[in-house]
């Protein structure tokens, strides 16, 4: 690869897969243990508190790590005065929770929700203690120490909930865990970097600029990503929330979710490369190729084997997720494309030009999806989102153009071959499902040789077309190079 930037990318890619990888693993231990010992109420009782708690957040998330990691040069002052802004916003975003509180309950006609969110409070609070000083870790390109601080934070959470959950069997061990979790961030970030931040307010002007509009773009992301929390909740109840939820935090563990790390990665590498165009465009290019080989057989092997997933991993109780599973997973996998532009909008300062495709798409994403709801019930509504987000890619394409100044034919050329290969791969396993060549019921040894049949299609596929096309540069070049040099480390003597 001859690109550093690429090189970079996958470094920090690499970290923050292998932190996503074992995430998801401790996700699916905690959905295998908490969905048998909860039920579906639970889950959406915590859905709705959590997205009152997120959107009234969302005024007081003024998005400072990123403002700082696009500056070229801070000192103390940018670093106090952002964590002065997070502890104050923090502080006035728990008050507004509790004035929320009970209003809330009114809205969802849910008499538990009060208590819920009054115990939510102080998690923005101690939100916005958290030190400042870790943003180093991004800003710096080591992601071996946020890998090692996410770790941490999340293993901390992982084994506070499941005990709680099996002694209270009830939605408090969630509630408490999202507790514990948000004390544990605190206590690392202070313990992991030497960075002690004080009191000032000297460059908030600076960093308000930027900060600003990140504010805007986050309520209407917020309203992109949570608006079914009030639209499911409000029309229809905790129970089918809960089955609509889960199906689509299946969905966004294996496609949207292995987007977060690569764009967490190469947000910092295309801020660094603004001054350098054709860098900046091969960069985008390569990590958006690297983005399809990984989220298109997610996506195709989530749809296929949805069935046998929710059986095996969720059990009889959650059946009514399947459809949402299967229209979810194509949904993450166009999404995670579409984020990895709007952090190249991002990294080349464009904030405004986000701000717009994310509003234009929001409404109708909201218009849309009520009026689905209303007519054919919640598959209904999932189905509106996942057309709604394949009308408005093109857009995002033309839109980072006009910042990148790609050719159309290299981003069909970087999406294609591993498009046709994931295809491929789906249909094979759907036709699999659908003349039952394996002996009902699924059980975990059966779904994973299916999944493990899927890994071997897709990689089969993909190759050859890779070869049939004379190996050219992009996603799979990037993810060889990457498994070639893990190799020789392997190989190599102590």
């Amino acid at each position: 690869m001859n690109n550093p930037g690429s090189a970079s990318v996958v470094k920090g890619a690499a970290w923050m897969l292998s932190f996503r990888l074992i995430d998801k693993v401790l996700g699916v231990i905690s959905i295998l243990v908490l969905t048998r010992l909860l039920v579906p109420a639970d889950f959406g009782l915590v859905a709705m508190a959590t997205a009152v708690v997120a959107l009234v957040d969302l005024f007081g998330s003024f998005n400072v790590d990123l403002a700082l990691i696009n500056r070229r040069e801070i000192d103390s002052a940018h670093l106090d005065t952002a964590w002065t802004l997070n502890v104050l916003a923090g502080a006035v975003v728990g008050a507004l929770v509790l004035i929320l509180a009970y209003p809330a309950g009114l809205f969802y006609s849910e008499p538990r929700l009060p208590l819920v969110m009054c115990a939510l409070a102080v998690t923005p609070i101690l939100q916005g203690a958290e030190n400042i000083g870790i943003v180093y870790f991004r800003r710096d390109l080591n992601f071996s120490r946020e890998f090692k601080f996410l770790l941490l934070k999340r293993l901390i959470t992982f084994f506070s909930v499941l005990p709680l959950a099996l002694y209270l069997r009830n939605f408090w061990a969630l509630i408490l865990g999202i507790v514990f979790g948000r004390v544990a961030s605190v206590c690392l970030s202070f313990g992991m970097h030497p960075y002690r931040p004080w009191v000032a307010l000297s460059e908030r002007r600076d960093l308000m600029r930027f900060s600003s509009l990140m504010v805007v773009n986050n309520l209407i992301g917020f309203l992109k990503l949570r608006s079914p929390d009030f639209i499911v909740g409000r029309m229809m109840g905790p129970s089918t929330l809960g089955v609509f939820n889960m199906g689509s935090e299946i969905a966004s563990m294996v496609t949207a979710e292995l987007s977060g790390p690569i764009n967490r990665a190469v947000l910092p590498n295309l801020s660094a490369q603004v001054a350098d165009e054709r860098r900046l465009c091969e960069t985008y290019l390569t990590t958006l190729g690297l983005t399809a080989v990984l989220v298109f057989p997610s996506a195709a092997g989530l749809a296929a084997l949805a069935g046998p997933i929710v059986t095996v991993a969720l059990g009889q109780k959650w059946l009514a997720a399947i459809p949402i599973l299967q229209i979810m997973a194509g949904y993450g996998a166009i999404t995670a494309l579409q984020g990895l532009g709007y952090t190249a909008l991002l990294a080349t300062n464009r904030p405004g030009a986000l701000i717009v495709m994310n509003a234009v798409h929001v409404a109708c994403f909201l218009v849309v999806g009520v009026l689905a709801i209303k007519l054919a019930g919640i598959e209904a509504m999932a189905f509106s989102f996942l057309c709604v987000a394949i009308l408005f890619m093109p857009f995002n394409v033309i839109q980072v153009r006009k910042q990148l100044g790609y050719q159309y034919r290299d981003v069909c050329k970087v999406l294609a071959r591993p498009l046709v290969a994931a295809v491929f791969m789906g249909a094979a396993l759907s036709l699999v499902e659908k003349n039952a060549m394996f002996v009902k019921p699924h059980n975990v040894a059966m779904l994973a040789g299916e999944i493990g049949a899927g890994v071997v299609l897709y990689t089969g596929f993909l190759w050859s077309i890779w070869v049939l096309c004379r190996r050219p540069v992009g996603g799979e070049s990037v993810l060889l190079a990457a498994v070639q040099s893990l190799l020789r480390r392997i190989r190599a003597p102590v």
